[in-house]
């Protein structure tokens, strides 16, 4: 490990576990002691020169024990300017009286790194510091038990730099409220006034501290809001009292415009805000649009979107437009009353199939007009080359004259990508495009592509290109076919398209489960420009008898070349769904594992799953628990749990239920949550003479830990020598053990002594197989001593008693007035004397302990 010298000197923190340790610094290799101010909580404190160095002691068994090795080095220059930053959370900003609360300042790890709170002192006056250390970070808290109103106000991180004497702050303000109801809005984001552009996709955020959970709702106009794909708004629990609620408008038109309001209810208290929106037309009027080609939004090139995310594309125009795209998606379409037209599609989490061009048309525009278009990547790791099925072409290919593509294309346009000979490994001469892939003039052969992504090497399927016998001409036919949806239910309309691309003296052939009976009806329709016919077979009403294969055989009269290409269609008697859970019954985790359960789910339409803990949905998605929904094919899913740094609480029920329509199936399991074993408490209680003493010892963890119990009677060395401990025997009349669990599931031992001898030490072990500890407590025997003071008090007062009756007896016999007037006057002096001796021997003296046992009981060893 590596220290820098700070100002006079350098810490070097071997730190000992028995505090009266002998520690000596030594220098290596040397082994000369270096002289050093030591600390056993701290370690050594020197100003010693750069080197390395190593602590020594001598365990109890006598045996020298060495620290690892210690380099002391010069702060670099770099270091000493290095800039950082501090950030401040609040468990909740708005805090009801009495509740909890925590502020944590994130923080630089390191030595050269000081720390302090700023802050009234009135606030969080007995709150408590802890401070927690990771590999890059300090985390600094501030734990509040019950928040009251002086705990209000600004706190102030404050971290300063030793070397530079750099200082970073930051603060957050905490709220406390003592209304047992209450709610706040915070629109500091929104002004009165707002303005979107035409069909841009805009949000509204307001967000929200109240106690209990608030009813919010959204008004426009004074008239309760109309929501609907285009107009939506969501209130979300963010964590504590904080909420946030979220108005959308996907894409806001003129008739959009208007007064929007929220408000907020909380128990008996209200909040109110209210802002305008106005929805300006764009730069480009619809008479510019007239003469145009269809705008996109966004209006760019390409566009890489994260895997599982969302992403809508947007198009307007003067007319009905259609879309064309790697996938099938469904189109949202409407028009406002000056005659825009507005189509979109939305992506709730895309895949790798959404990889692609997009492309907005004119419904009835020539041949010739380009459409706006955009490429959309979705990089997955898992699918760094795109799936044949999203090819054009498949992996078979013939050989041009001219520029061809062996379309290798990937999912992110970052990948390095060649192209090679399979057979020779040699790299073949290509230009790649990630939208069209390797480029060039390729001879009949086998080949595939090898990408480079992030430092690990992949490599895509092989691609056959065909070459021809001379003399009998080329042909470029290509064939692809498509399915608007190869999964349907029974009365839905089957549609296929096979896809021609060459030249145009083609024959096309069909087989399919409906051939015999006619039940497809065949549209042809071409175009000259792009030089592809596409032949459309179309099945109204299908039925469970249409499911099947269906192949499509494209023939070049000219070459007598045909191609064919085949999809397999399958069509449900009714919707359906199965799950296949991937986790057992009952399921366990480490403290800090990355957990995750998946289950595989078979439905059509497409499900919804929920995931429940305790029967309670997981709706609000923790930073340290997500859920996700992936789709595997058409009518497969993958459902997966992950639980990230599991926590003790995170034990529990977990349940996956899955719907569709009035379906639904369920599968749970039982998660324990492995923690090491911990002695929560230990204690002496002290019955009297008559009873004697007990210890009780309660341990926690998961499993239950194991609880052991050991004696030491030679309490001077209890402390050092291990080998004075004994395993606790018990018996029936002195000695007896309980154990069981109590309301917080842990385990609560207790030890009974009928009679102790002499003083003792006990030991509490409890163990699982995560962990062991074990704590010493120290008991005292009862003595006689008080009983025998007061007998002895009780005896000479009885002997002082009598002589004084025998004295006076002697004097009432001698009779003579004037003796026993004197004698009187002796007496009185010497019975007050008695009397006082009597009192003091009476009195009780608190200043001595009536037992050894009642000071001493509970002292830890």
């Amino acid at each position: 490990m590596v220290f820098p010298i700070i100002g006079n000197g350098v810490f070097i923190p071997c730190r000992v576990s028995n505090p009266y340790s002998h520690v000596t610094l030594n220098g290596v290799p040397g082994g000369q002691e270096i002289p050093a101010l030591y600390d056993n909580k701290m370690g050594f404190f020197s100003n010693m020169p750069v080197g390395q160095y190593r602590c020594e002691t001598t365990a109890a068994d006598g045996r020298t024990v060495h620290s690892e090795t210690y380099t002391v080095e010069n702060l670099k220059e770099e270091e000493e300017s290095e800039d950082f930053h501090v950030e401040v959370i609040a468990s909740e900003e708005a805090v009801r009286a009495g509740q909890p609360f925590n502020i944590t300042c994130l923080a630089p790890e390191g030595p050269l790194y000081a720390q302090n709170w700023l802050h009234p002192t009135r606030q969080a006056a007995d709150a408590v510091q802890s401070k927690h250390t990771a590999p890059d970070s300090v985390a600094y808290t501030l734990s509040v038990g019950g928040a009251s109103m002086q705990d209000s106000g600004v706190y102030e991180c404050s971290v300063t730099h030793v070397i530079s004497g750099q200082t970073r702050g930051n603060s957050v303000a905490i709220t406390v409220f003592e209304e047992t109801s209450f709610v706040a809005l915070d629109h500091s984001g929104i002004g009165t006034l707002e303005e979107v552009t035409l069909l841009e996709q805009t949000e509204f955020t307001i967000l929200l501290d109240a106690y209990p959970a608030p009813k919010v709702s959204w008004q426009r106009d004074g008239a309760a809001m109309p929501e609907n794909y285009y107009l939506s708004t969501k209130t979300s629990h963010i964590s504590g009292n904080r909420y946030e609620s979220v108005v959308t408008l996907r894409h806001p038109l003129e008739k959009d415009s208007g007064n929007y309001s929220i408000t907020a209810l909380s128990g008996d208290h209200s909040a109110h805000f209210s802002f305008m929106l106005r929805v300006k037309a764009p730069s480009s009027s619809v008479g510019f649009l007239q003469d145009s080609a269809p705008m996109l939004d966004p209006d760019r090139e390409d566009m890489i979107i994260p895997l599982h995310t969302s992403f809508s594309l947007t198009c307007r125009g003067h007319s009905p437009l259609y879309w064309s795209m790697p996938f099938d998606l469904p189109e949202q379409t409407q028009a406002d009353s000056s005659g825009l037209f507005v189509s979109a599609v939305t992506v709730e989490a895309a895949i790798v199939h959404h990889t692609g061009r997009y492309s907005c048309h004119y419904a009835n525009a020539p041949e010739d007009d380009e459409p706006a278009s955009i490429y959309i990547y979705v990089p997955d790791p898992e699918v760094p080359f795109l799936p044949l099925s999203l090819l054009s072409f498949g992996n078979h290919m013939v050989s041009e004259p001219k520029d061809m593509a062996i379309q290798c294309m990937v999912s992110n346009p970052e990948a390095n990508v060649t192209l090679f000979d399979v057979y020779t490994q040699q790299p073949v001469a290509s230009t790649y495009d990630s939208q069209r892939g390797a480029m060039g003039v390729f001879p009949a052969g086998t080949y595939a592509c090898r990408a480079l992504i992030n430092g690990q090497e992949h490599i895509s399927q092989e691609y056959i290109v065909h070459g021809f016998p001379p003399g009998t001409g080329t042909s470029d036919l290509h064939v692809e076919l498509k399915a608007q949806r190869t999964a349907l239910l029974v009365g839905e309309t089957l549609n296929i398209s096979c896809i021609a691309h060459g030249p145009n003296l083609l024959e096309d052939h069909w087989k399919y489960p409906g051939k015999l009976a006619e039940r497809g009806i065949k549209f042809v329709v071409e175009n000259t420009l792009k030089r592809e016919i596409y032949y459309t077979l179309t099945i109204r009403q299908a039925s469970i008898k249409d499911s099947g294969l269906y192949a499509c055989s494209i023939t070049d009269i000219i070459n007598n070349l045909s191609h064919t290409k085949e999809q397999i269609i399958t069509v449900y008697a009714a919707p359906f769904v199965t799950v296949a859970p991937e986790f057992g019954s009952v399921e366990s985790a480490e403290l800090d594992e990355v957990k995750e359960f998946r289950a595989v789910v078979d439905s059509f339409p497409s499900a919804r799953v929920t995931w429940l803990k305790d029967g309670q949905p997981l709706d609000y998605v923790a930073a340290e628990i997500s859920t996700n929904l992936r789709q595997l094919r058409e009518t497969r899913y993958e459902s997966v749990l992950t639980l990230i740094r599991v926590k003790e609480e995170d034990s529990g029920n977990y349940t996956i239920r899955v719907e569709n329509g009035n379906q639904s199936h369920s599968h749970s399991f039982t998660l324990q949550v492995k923690v090491p074993a911990v002695i929560v408490e230990l204690m002496d209680i002290h019955h009297g003479s008559a009873t004697g003493q007990s210890v009780v010892c309660i341990a926690g963890g998961r499993p239950t830990p194991e609880v052991e119990w050991f004696v030491c009677k030679n309490i001077k060395h209890c402390a050092n020598e291990s080998s004075q401990w004994e395993p606790l025997q018990t018996n029936s009349t002195t000695v007896s053990v309980e154990s069981h669990l109590d309301q917080d599931n842990n385990l609560e031992s207790q030890v009974m002594f009928g009679h102790l001898e002499g003083n003792l030490a006990v030991r509490c072990l409890a163990r699982n197989h995560l962990a062991t500890v074990s704590r010493e407590v120290k008991l005292v025997a009862s003595g006689p001593a008080s009983e025998l003071s007061v007998a002895a008090a009780v005896l000479v007062l009885l002997v002082i008693v009598i002589i004084s009756l025998i004295v006076l007896v002697i004097i009432w016999k001698q009779g003579e007035t004037h003796g026993m007037k004197q004698v009187g006057h002796t007496l009185l002096p010497m019975l007050e004397i008695n009397s006082s001796k009597y009192s003091d021997i009476m009195r009780p003296n608190y200043d001595t302990p009536l037992s050894m046992n009642s000071v001493e009981r509970g002292e830890r060893l």
